[in-house]
C-alpha cells in the first residue's frame, strides 16, 4: 500500500492554483444562490399581486412559471463556467499528479474512456445499449503487465404509453462501474467466463453465442469456496484448468471479497476482462472541500490504487513460460 502522506506532500505545491479556482467557483455558486433567492421572492410577490389585486389567476401562474424557469437557469448556468474551470484543473493537474506519484508509468485521461465496442467485446452483457458513457481512463504498465481501466455507464431505454397517449421514457442501467482490462500472464487459445453463481439472468454477449450448439461448456472446479461463488464456462476444459489453477481460484475469491459479488471475469485473446459494479462517481472533486484537504487527496489516490492492485492480487506479473 502506498504512503498517502508522501503522495500528498508531492502534490501539495500544485494545489494553490486549484484552490483559487475552487474559491472562485464557490463564490459564483453562492452569488447564484442569492440571485435565485431574489428571483423567487420577486416572482412570489408579482404572482400574488396578479392574483389578489388584478384577479388574474392565469397571469399569476404564468409569472410563477417564468420565475421558476429563470431561477433554475440562473442556478444552473451562472456558476457553470467557473465550476468547469475548477474541475478541469482538478482532473488534469491534481489527479494526473496523484497518478504519477502512485505509478510513474501510468497515464490518466479524464475525458477519454474505453470504447463501447471494447465494452461489448467483453461478452459480459447482452442487452442492447441505447446510451453509453465512459470517462476517467487510466493506462499503465505495472511490471510486465499492461493495464487499462475506466469508468463506464451503459444503459438501455424503455418507453411506455398511458391511456391518454402520453409517452414516458425510462432509462435502466446495464452496467455502472469500472471495466478493467489487462494482458493475462499465460498464453491460451480458448475463451472462458467466470460469473456469479447466484446470477438469475442467462449468460450474455459472445459468451451466449459460444454456448449455442454446445452440449455443455459448464466446468466444475476443484475449490469448493470458488464453486460456491462462481460458475465457469469455457470452450476447452483442459485450457480452462490451465488458466484457473487452484491458486487462481483462491485469488478470484479474494477479488470478489474486495470488489463485490457482482464482478464478472472473462478471458480471451490472452487478455483478462473484469467488470466491477460501482454506483459511486469516482475521481470527482467536492467543491465544498478545500483543495488542500489531505483526506480528499487520499480518497482519490485510493480510488486509483484500488484497480492498480488487481495485478498483484491476481499475480499477473508472474510470467509463465513464453509469455513476456
Amino acid at each position: 500500500m502506498s504512503n498517502y502522506h508522501d503522495i500528498y506532500q508531492q502534490v501539495k505545491p500544485g494545489l494553490n492554483q486549484i484552490e483559487a479556482l475552487r474559491l472562485a467557483a464557490l463564490k459564483k455558486k453562492r452569488e447564484a444562490q442569492k440571485i435565485v433567492f431574489i428571483i423567487v421572492g420577486l416572482t412570489v410577490l408579482i404572482a400574488l399581486i396578479a392574483i389578489s389585486i388584478a384577479s388574474n389567476q392565469v397571469a399569476g401562474i404564468v409569472v410563477a412559471g417564468l420565475g421558476l424557469i429563470s431561477a433554475f437557469l440562473t442556478y444552473s448556468y451562472y456558476p457553470s463556467k467557473a465550476i468547469k474551470a475548477y474541475e478541469f484543473d482538478f482532473k488534469n493537474k491534481l489527479i494526473r499528479a496523484i497518478t504519477k506519484a502512485l505509478e510513474p508509468s501510468a497515464s490518466y485521461y479524464p475525458y477519454r474512456g474505453i470504447s463501447q465496442s471494447s465494452f461489448e467485446n467483453t461478452g459480459h452483457y447482452q442487452t442492447g445499449i441505447d446510451r453509453y458513457n465512459s470517462e476517467d481512463c487510466f493506462e499503465a504498465k505495472l511490471g510486465s503487465t499492461e493495464v487499462r481501466f475506466s469508468e463506464i455507464h451503459a444503459e438501455y431505454r424503455t418507453r411506455s404509453t398511458d391511456s391518454e397517449g402520453r409517452t414516458t421514457t425510462t432509462w435502466h442501467d446495464i452496467f455502472k462501474g469500472v471495466l478493467f482490462i489487462a494482458d493475462f500472464h499465460k498464453n491460451f487459445n480458448t475463451w472462458l467466463s467466470v460469473r456469479p453463481d447466484n446470477e438469475s439472468v442467462p449468460v450474455f454477449g459472445w459468451i451466449s453465442k459460444k454456448l449455442q450448439g454446445m452440449s455443455s461448456s459448464s466446468i466444475r472446479m476443484e475449490d469448493p469456496e470458488f464453486e460456491k461463488h462462481f460458475k465457469v464456462n469455457a470452450g476447452d476444459d483442459q485450457q480452462a484448468r490451465y488458466i484457473l489453477t487452484p491458486d487462481m481460484q483462491q485469488r478470484l475469491v479474494k477479488l470478489r471479497a474486495s470488489y463485490g459479488s457482482g464482478i464478472i471475469i472473462s478471458l480471451k485473446d490472452s487478455n483478462i476482462y473484469i467488470t466491477a459494479p460501482n454506483n459511486h462517481n469516482l475521481y470527482e472533486p467536492n467543491i465544498n472541500v478545500s483543495s488542500f484537504s489531505q483526506n480528499q487527496v487520499t480518497r482519490i489516490a485510493q480510488e486509483i490504487e484500488c484497480y492498480f492492485k488487481i495485478v498483484k492480487m491476481l499475480n499477473l506479473n508472474t510470467r509463465i513460460w513464453t509469455k513476456e
